[in-house]
Parts: structure tokens; sequence; C-alpha cells
């Protein structure tokens, strides 16, 4: 993106939609996902509920979690033979990880629930690892036409040290992408 628009994306507190491309084929639905992110939904909500979309528009909701295991981990560690307090603890971390993946399947069934009709029926997908990198992946295997990210105030030390989901995302998007400031 140009440096024009990334400023204004970066610094808007109202939501700015970034069209990357026209629609190829008007006729066919438009494929929108939405990367959950808590702090964000009621403005996604709102929004959403707030205008008409196409018939035939198909809405997904995507979550992006920690993984239990540390990625790029080498087998042999995950296989390794273990003492028995570090094999409960280990089980207990399961448990834990299994309980918070229950609960953020019924957060987001909620969530969606109270999205407009083109979300419903379709079930979350819940993928591990980096933001961006599952956002991007699932654009591409979703075939994707426009992506809802939230975007939440960080100093630029923050931005600079982390990154921005948003901004990675916005910088690496095929699809037009809608971004909702935490602010508003």
């Amino acid at each position: 993106l140009g440096s024009v628009s990334s400023e204004i994306v970066r610094s808007a507190t109202v939501p700015v939609l970034v069209v990357r491309h026209a629609p190829a084929d008007a006729a066919k639905p438009t494929r929108m996902m939405i990367a959950y992110d808590a702090p964000n939904a009621p403005r996604y909500e709102r929004l959403l509920n707030s205008y008409s979309l196409r018939p035939g528009t198909v809405g997904l909701v995507l979550a992006v979690t920690e993984p239990y295991y540390m990625p790029g981990l080498p087998d042999w560690v995950l296989k390794r033979a273990r003492a028995a307090d570090v094999e409960a603890m280990s089980a207990g971390w399961q448990q834990e990880f299994t309980q918070e993946r229950v609960a953020l399947q019924t957060e987001l069934t909620t969530f969606i629930s109270r999205l407009p009709p083109a979300f419903h029926g379709h079930a979350p997908l819940i993928r591990e690892g980096n933001p961006a990198e599952q956002i991007l992946a699932a654009i591409a295997a979703e075939k994707i036409d426009l992506v809802i990210v939230g975007k939440t105030s960080k100093s630029g030390l923050d931005r600079l040290l982390l990154g921005s989901t948003s901004d990675k995302v916005l910088t690496n998007a095929p699809c037009s992408v809608l971004v909702v400031s935490g602010v508003n």
C-alpha cells in the first residue's frame, strides 16, 4: 500500500475499507471473513448489522489461538519420555488448552448468532499460530473477497517490535480489507 492509504488506516478512528480489485464476476457470491478478536466483536456486530449484504453472500468467522506446542519443535522433543510429575503437568496444560478451545467455540457460536444471516450455518474456523499468517492462509484457502480485521491501539515501539496483525494482513492480503478501529 502507498504511504497515504497506510497512514489513513493507521490513524483512522472509523472503519476503513481498502478495495483491492473489482469483483471478477458480479454474479458470484461474495465471500467475506471476520478475523475475530473479542475486543472488536461488538464493533463487527454493529457494523455488519447496519448494512445490507448482497444476496448469496457467504460469511465466515476465523479465530486464531496460541498453539499448544511451540511451533517448530522437532518430533524428538515432543516424543521424549518425561518424568511422572512433568507428564501430569503436561496433561493439565492439555486439559486447560482443550477447555479454552471449547470456550472459544462457544463464544464464536454466540457471536455468529448475532451477525447477519450470511454468517449463520457456517462453523467457525479456529486455527493455531501466528494470527497474520493464519488469516492470510485462510483467505487463500477459503477464496475470500473481503476480510474484516480489527485494529487496536499500539505504541510505535510495540508495532515496531511485535508488528501489527492488521498491518500485515492489509499489506499482504490479495482481497479487499475492512479495518475496524478499536477506538470508536
